[in-house]
């Protein structure tokens, strides 16, 4: 999930929509731009919910709401590319991303936890 919503849709989200739909290289970016401000503060937000609430209470909505955005995101951006800044900044769902590191983290005890996050992950 962590490297489906980085690189898709952080990433290659830009180019997609102006190869798919024939958006300008300024409007992608200035909505990437926001997508990715949106992502780093949903991160701190959604780090915070699973503190106060459990992981579990708050990745199944956090997950649909990133399924939903980014599905929203690109029929938006075929069907109304003037909203396309609005739909980007929907990537708060895409700060999900945070669960997965939270996860890793509590996977290991504080002894091995660099250790077994950081082979853990460059194996995978």
């Amino acid at each position: 999930m962590l490297t489906a919503a980085i690189v898709v849709v952080i990433l290659m989200t830009p180019l997609l929509l102006q190869k798919l739909f024939g958006l300008s290289p300024r409007e992608t970016q200035m909505a990437n731009l926001v997508g990715t401000a949106a992502l780093c503060l949903s991160t701190v937000a959604i780090g915070a919910a699973t503190d106060q609430f459990g992981i579990r209470r708050v990745s199944i909505p956090i997950l649909l709401l990133l399924i939903a955005a980014t599905y929203g995101l690109y029929f938006g951006a075929e069907h109304v590319p003037s909203a396309l800044l609005s739909l980007y900044s929907l990537g708060i769902g895409a700060g999900g991303v945070v669960l997965t590191l939270i996860l890793m983290v509590r996977a290991f005890p504080p002894q091995v936890r660099f250790t077994g996050v950081s082979f853990s992950y460059n194996i995978a």
